[in-house]
């Protein structure tokens, strides 16, 4: 009888070799699957972690690894929020948010906490779930309401310099501005 010992057999993927891991999944890979795929992940939980833990780990020293960790907790907790519940840390992604640099990952933020809310681009899983009461709780604070509402505020200031959808649409007439383009009497120059 011939025995095979498949704990010490392995295969080297040379493409595999740049590609970002957390576990066991290449996250770029990850992020390309189906939703099939996403909603048969056996253990959603354990992944939440790992996908947090890496978060925090890379946060700010590498922004393209931090967003794919932050596309990551989004697409997974928006099909297994039942299974992954409330988590727990949502004012670290608030105090995250208003700590990181790049803008990019501030509107990844605001759209993982969104999902981490029960809002999703999915109007039948959003009808389904509904609102994650314990999550948004955490969000009852000062602190998340200051922070908050300053992203909202910017928005309408610098719509066209963070680049959102409401900047480049708007005609200007509509939105609050710094007062740059107001007289002294309050008028428009």
């Amino acid at each position: 009888r011939v025995a095979w010992n498949h704990q010490q057999y392995s295969v080297d993927y040379p493409s595999l070799k740049d590609e970002v891991r957390v576990g066991n999944v290449y996250m770029r890979l990850w992020l390309e699957a189906g939703d099939g795929f996403i909603k048969s992940w056996e253990e959603p939980v354990r992944l939440f972690e790992l996908l947090f833990r890496r978060l925090l780990c890379d946060m700010d020293r590498d922004t393209k690894i931090t967003n794919m960790c932050i596309r990551c907790l989004e697409r997974l907790y928006a099909f297994h929020i039942n299974t992954i519940g409330n988590f727990e840390d949502v004012m670290i992604l608030v105090r995250s948010m208003a700590l990181t640099g790049s803008v990019e990952t501030q509107h990844r933020f605001l759209s993982l906490l969104a999902v981490l809310l029960g809002v999703t681009k999915d109007e039948e899983l959003n009808a389904k779930v509904g609102v994650n009461a314990g999550n948004a709780e955490q969000l009852l604070n000062e602190e998340s309401i200051a922070q908050l509402s300053q992203y909202v505020a910017w928005g309408h200031v610098n719509g066209a310099q963070i680049g959102n959808m409401l900047g480049r649409a708007s005609v200007g007439d509509n939105m609050i501005t710094d007062g740059t383009d107001v007289g002294p009497a309050g008028y428009k120059k």
